[in-house]
């Protein structure tokens, strides 16, 4: 999908998992990762939900998925 997409959906899944709202802006995509670029605490509780945030997305996207969350 496009990368506009790609963090869209990647927003939308972080929100259902770990209940935590982002900007498309607070994403980077690159090399098979999702890079996140924000607050700490936003990304500690991220991070707490990370191994189910990646399965959703695995559901959700198949091959394109991100295969880590940094």
């Amino acid at each position: 999908p496009p990368e506009k997409i790609l963090k869209q959906i990647i927003v939308d899944t972080i929100k259902e998992v770990a209940d935590v709202s982002l900007e498309l802006s607070e994403i980077e995509i690159g090399r098979g990762n999702a890079r996140l670029k924000t607050k700490p605490i936003k990304k500690t509780k991220i991070l707490i939900k990370k191994e189910k945030i990646l399965e959703a997305l695995t559901q959700k996207l198949g091959k394109k998925s991100p295969r880590d969350l940094i």
